[in-house]
């Protein structure tokens, strides 16, 4: 099949990197009282009271001499926070100190323009801006909760209160190394996207008349500065720059300002690059790139060009998870695209599954504005996670898939129901059942306890409701370890711990013993690959090989075993991929099996791209997706949407594969 094609060229030769891939190797031996990940994948490591830190081989990297938390940076991995003495201080990975102990806490680190750092963290209670040796270099005096340094140059805010007077500001714009305040007495706000032009908002002044009615003395002012702080747009050439608080005007080299009523998009030395016109009376806010802005009593929303995308003709404009919930002047609710088109009259909202809406009365659509289930017909529609929607009538629950079709009529009276990725557990009494996304019943009704979906999809089971029987069932109904222990917990990777009195060993995915009762006390893991071991209250690391699921119901084909086989000994295959392997794979399943891939490489995707940010209508923080999508090794339809349920065609994967050689 294609996903098997796709294995094995985007597998075949790739190098083991410090998994074992023939034997389990304990790397690090049972004399640890504590061991815990960290940033970039080092263990922080307590024996004998003091702290270090080790690598995922076992190499020492700090030596075991810290009195506290010793953890790697997460801007820089051969940086580590450690504690000496009651005191944080910086250390590299050659045991240099790089920041001084005098630290009672360490945020951020911020590369100055000499080539060293400044320091935001707390001295003796307060938060302050230092050096690397700890010299105070923000004013005393305030406590500067927040900081964001650009080289030299800070942007500081204060935490206390009162409020803030032209002695004593929220925010001030100051350079850390002359010691200057570059913003005025009475600045309010201030903003860049670059930390080239900074955008200063001043205070607004007012009183409250005889009458009650608060009337504004002296309105806010902006204007923007370098960072000499020179004046590049004099306070009183616009009445507001920007949109308040949103932090990143000009990131996409414009921004909305307003004069006098008047809106246009301007650049960072203030030239006016498109002007939209008069009436306007703020802009509201900025969401995902767009700007939504009041024109008198009606709102619209423009994109970063000044681009108009939803006309200024609505009461309310609100925008959730890619789209626009709006309200008409008469009152008629609508849910918009974010070019504006119509998807369905009515609010709608959505959740997880990114391709549904549920609108007004217990309506459903998809994201394209289809209808699914008209209103009126349940009681009550919820979203479920992956595909999965749970209805009710009468006070009886039912089961709907993706395209709103019955899976199983309103006919349980369910005290909980949880979904997984390709199947969903009844639980009515203890009398459960469990259906795959088709709607086929894979575990009948009865034969089992079902307790938990695991976030690999087996699935804890018991063949009572008594101790010492509980076991577990794979996603199309095997089971895979007996029902005769006390308690199943499941390690990333595709390992289980089963727990029988005090007793602990270690299963794989297939129900096979590979470290039997006795051996050690506990185990846990952080991660795929390597499990913390417990043995005579000491605590060491054991490296262990990704393992293929083998399902006797949908065998994988013999020509495609060796490939996939080493590719699990790499965990390169989500477990929840680990069945029907002569089916299809989806454009979405595609993308997580090049994130697998990308982390072997560790290619490092920035949280900005994964966050707040919906390229697509129909992905809701699908990581792998926006991950994969951003590399550029996929793309949408060009109309918006990405189809992630749609099957990889054999052309898609063709154009797809030199560029995910290339990442």
């Amino acid at each position: 099949t294609l996903l098997f094609l796709l294995m094995f060229i985007l597998f075949a030769g790739v190098t083991p990197g410090a998994l074992a891939t023939d034997s389990n190797i304990l790397i690090l031996p049972c004399e640890y009282d504590e061991l815990t990940l960290g940033n970039n994948g080092y263990y922080m490591a307590k024996k004998d009271g003091k702290v270090g830190v080790i690598d995922k081989s076992g190499a020492v990297i700090l030596p075991l001499i810290y009195d506290g938390t010793c953890f790697a940076r997460p801007e820089n991995s051969d940086y580590f926070t450690a504690t000496k003495g009651g005191k944080q201080g910086i250390v590299s990975r050659d045991g240099e100190t790089i920041v001084s102990f005098v630290f009672d806490w360490i945020g951020e680190l911020y590369p100055n323009a000499d080539g060293g750092f400044y320091v935001h963290g707390t001295q003796d209670g307060w938060y302050v801006v230092a050096d690397q040796t700890g010299s105070v270099l923000s004013p005393e005096g305030h406590n500067w909760i927040f900081a964001k340094v650009y080289g030299d140059i800070a942007i500081l805010t204060r935490l206390e209160h009162p409020m803030p007077t032209v002695s004593n500001p929220y925010y001030i714009l100051y350079n850390l190394k002359t010691g200057e305040t570059l913003s005025p007495p009475d600045c309010e706000y201030i903003e860049t996207a670059d930390g080239e032009h900074f955008i200063i908002t001043t205070t607004q002044e007012g009183m409250f008349n005889e009458s009650g009615n608060y009337v504004v003395t002296k309105p806010a002012q902006c204007s923007i500065l370098n960072r000499t702080g020179d004046v590049i747009v004099p306070a009183g050439t616009f009445d507001s720059i920007g949109s308040p608080n949103s932090g990143s005007s000009f990131a996409g080299g414009y921004a909305p300002a307003l004069k006098e009523s008047r809106l246009m998009m301007i650049d960072s030395a203030g030239k006016v690059v498109t002007d939209i016109g008069d009436g306007f009376s703020s802009i509201r806010s900025q969401v995902d790139g767009m700007y939504i802005v009041n024109k008198g009593d009606l709102q619209g929303v423009m994109d970063e060009t000044g681009q108009i995308l939803l006309p200024f003709s609505y009461q309310s404009i609100e925008y959730n998870y890619g789209i626009f919930n709006a309200t008409l002047p008469n009152g008629q609710p609508v849910t918009l695209d974010r070019l504006g088109k119509t998807i369905v009259n009515g609010y709608a909202y959505r959740c997880k599954n990114a391709e549904l809406l549920v609108v007004g009365d217990n309506a459903l659509y998809d994201i394209y504005g289809k209808e699914l289930v008209p209103k009126g017909k349940y009681d009550s529609i919820s979203l479920g996670d992956y595909g999965f929607v749970v209805v009710s009538k009468n006070d009886s629950y039912g089961i709907l898939n993706a395209d709103g079709h019955e899976l199983y009529p309103c006919q349980l009276t369910a005290t909980g129901i949880a979904s997984a990725r390709s199947q969903i557990l009844y639980k009515e009494n203890f009398i459960n059942g469990l259906l795959d996304i088709s709607g086929e019943l894979v575990v009948d009704f009865g034969k089992y306890i079902l307790y938990d979906i695991l976030p690999s999809g087996f699935i804890t089971a018991g063949s009572s409701g008594t101790a010492g029987n509980m076991g577990l069932l794979s996603p199309d109904g095997v089971l895979v370890i007996p029902c005769t222990y006390d308690s199943i917990q499941e390690l990333p990777g595709g390992y289980f711990v089963t727990s029988r009195g005090y007793d602990r060993q270690l299963l794989d995915i297939n129900g096979n013993l590979v470290i039997g009762a006795g051996v050690y006390q506990d185990f846990c893991a952080y991660e795929k690959g390597l499990i913390c071991v417990k043995k005579d209250g000491k605590w060491g690391l054991l490296k262990l090989p990704g393992v293929l699921y083998r399902s006797p119901n949908s065998p994988a084909s013999n020509w495609a075993v060796p490939e996939l086989t080493k590719a699990a000994t790499q965990y390169l295959i989500p477990e929840d991929l680990m069945n029907n392997y002569k089916q299809n794979i989806t454009r979405g399943e595609f993308c997580t099996l090049i994130t697998r891939l990308n982390e072997q490489k560790n290619i490092e995707i920035p949280d900005s791209v994964l966050y707040d940010h919906y390229p697509f209508y129909d992905v809701l923080n699908n990581n792998d997706i926006l991950a994969t999508y951003s590399l550029g090794i996929v793309e949408g339809d060009g109309k918006g949407f990405f189809n992630p349920s749609a099957p990889l065609t054999r052309q898609e994967a063709a154009k797809m594969l030199p560029f995910t050689a290339k990442a």
